[in-house]
């Protein structure tokens, strides 16, 4: 009609729009490959729904989940939208500042599950439940987040056997943490030598040496504050499986595809729109397709974070050449 005001977006690309054969909705052909063409009326709810009950994600991410659906204006309205986001102008602040890099990487796994690293965090209480206990893994970046009661030692020992090791069935061989009292125990201590788990500790005054536990505080803390106090207050114990599914299924900057991926060689039913691709003749052989496939992600992973060291590297000795070049001119 006249009054559609994307008429003018939309007649550029007229030669890449077409009707589905199935479900006879609107598709738009990209270089990215086929997307659904969202309506103008319901591109709010879109925006809602992978923003707001996706744990505020940033722009990248909340793109990420957008990814089978297009308008024209997609990019510049998940900006605006995130940017304007009161609950994450609250809260996040300047999170997104850029920090100067350490010198060197930490230690981590080489195949998903090897490396655990864990820390508590204190909340409001809600439903008697006043922290919960992170445990992310360093090679996949595959995050759990248990709610817990108290932050003692057996608490840690049995949110980590019961809610992460025996669920997904694996033993890590190392396990890293601050020197907090309630992870250096003899409870904790007692659970890694039966398990035969090797647990070590960061450095004192150093929280940077357990920063994969500590980003990922942040980033649980700030997406469980963001949803609590978004319209339709909840609790924040509710929020736990809603941000932890989000942050699991979508993509990491530094090992390039998601944590989920890297776990479990496929996409996550929520967020793949178009259907899971894989599928077999028989468990058997479906097995052996995952497996091979995993076999895969762990490959680009590796030479991913290879690719991100490097990087890292190489903007911390630009920074630092930089600055003894400022102050040798001053001097």
């Amino acid at each position: 009609p006249e009054s559609d005001h994307r008429k003018p977006s939309l007649v550029k690309y007229q030669k890449s729009l077409f009707l589905d054969h199935v479900t006879s909705a609107l598709m738009v052909n990209l270089r990215s490959g086929s997307r659904g063409v969202v309506p103008e009326a319901v591109k709010s709810h879109f925006l809602y729904v992978s923003h707001d009950l996706a744990g505020h994600l940033g722009v990248p991410r909340v793109l990420e989940k957008l990814e089978d659906l297009w308008w024209p204006t997609i990019e510049k309205d998940v900006e605006n939208y995130v940017h304007s986001c009161v609950p994450c102008l609250r809260r996040k602040g300047s999170a997104g500042h850029r920090i100067k890099p350490p010198l060197g990487q930490l230690r981590r796994g080489k195949k998903p599950g090897q490396s655990i690293h864990i820390d508590y965090a204190h909340m409001t209480p809600s439903s008697g439940y006043k922290f919960y206990l992170v445990a992310v893994c360093s090679f996949s970046r595959y995050a759990w987040c248990i709610p817990c009661r108290s932050d003692t030692a057996a608490t840690a020992a049995r949110a980590l056997l019961y809610k992460v090791f025996l669920p997904m069935d694996f033993l890590p061989d190392n396990l890293h943490s601050d020197r907090g009292t309630h992870f250096c125990s003899a409870t904790v201590s007692e659970m890694c030598k039966l398990n035969g788990i090797k647990h070590t500790i960061s450095t004192a005054f150093h929280p940077q040496s357990n920063s994969f536990a500590e980003r990922a505080n942040r980033t649980i803390k700030n997406s469980l504050y963001c949803m609590v106090n978004s319209p339709g207050k909840r609790n924040w114990v509710d929020c736990v499986p809603h941000v932890m599914r989000s942050l699991n299924c979508v993509k990491n900057k530094s090992t390039g595809v998601s944590p989920r991926e890297v776990w479990f060689g496929r996409k996550s039913e929520f967020t793949n729109a178009n259907g899971d691709s894989m599928t077999a003749t028989s468990p058997k052989v479906f097995g052996l397709n995952v497996a091979e496939l995993a076999k895969k992600v762990e490959k680009l992973v590796t030479l991913s974070m290879a690719a991100a060291d490097k990087s890292g590297l190489e903007h911390f000795f630009w920074r630092f050449s930089y600055l003894k070049f400022h102050l040798e001119t001053i001097n």
